[in-house]
């Protein structure tokens, strides 16, 4: 029968000739008493706040049960065994794991993060090489004042007004000025 429900249980039959309990529960955790076998585990069932789980780490003639702690067990990223206190917790930092455990290290390059999440990206660090092609709308270009236009030049591109003899209004309606206009302009009047 013992052997069924082990394997039922995926265990290992215990060991006739060994004394104990491996496994326990209750609602007090056992403290300097005999009855159970190092390693055994106590599940605490009082339906209060804290640790369920606690092993002993004590011998079978005197129990000491220790809370588990870390790994999957733990409730909190600081009680991670492999986290631990050597993090400072200082603003503005994040948690990179290095294939072994995790390192408290600031974002770095052309980005910087706040306290509170706020991640800020530098100025000119966004280049054209990075944004998708018809990416940006009319909507996410400067906006300019009324009359004026970009307009292309060695030294980069510049907002300026139409001017000179011909005018233009905020709709794009463009106006030559008065008399400006002589024959000799005109194809065929020359």
């Amino acid at each position: 029968m013992i052997s069924r429900v082990c394997s039922l249980l995926r265990m290992q039959p215990p060991v006739k000739e060994d004394e104990g309990l491996l496994f326990a529960s209750g609602g007090d955790v056992p403290a300097s008493v005999a009855g159970y076998q190092p390693g055994c585990i106590f599940q605490h069932t009082d339906g209060g706040a804290g640790t369920v789980l606690y092993i002993n780490e004590g011998t079978l003639a005197s129990c000491t049960f220790n809370a588990l702690t870390g790994g999957a067990g733990a409730a909190t990223l600081s009680a991670l065994t492999d986290v631990g206190a050597v993090l400072g917790y200082a603003a503005g930092k994040v948690l990179v794991a290095d294939g072994t455990d995790y390192e408290e290290v600031a974002i770095g390059g052309d980005a910087t993060l706040a306290a509170n999440g706020a991640l800020t990206i530098a100025a000119n660090a966004v280049e054209t090489t990075m944004i998708l092609n018809a990416n940006v709308t009319l909507a996410k270009v400067q906006i300019l004042a009324a009359t004026k236009f970009i307009i292309g030049a060695a030294a980069g591109n510049q907002e300026v007004t139409l001017s000179g003899d011909v005018t233009m209004d905020e709709d794009g309606v463009v106006e030559i000025a008065a008399g400006i206009i002589e024959d000799g302009m005109l194809e065929g009047l020359a």
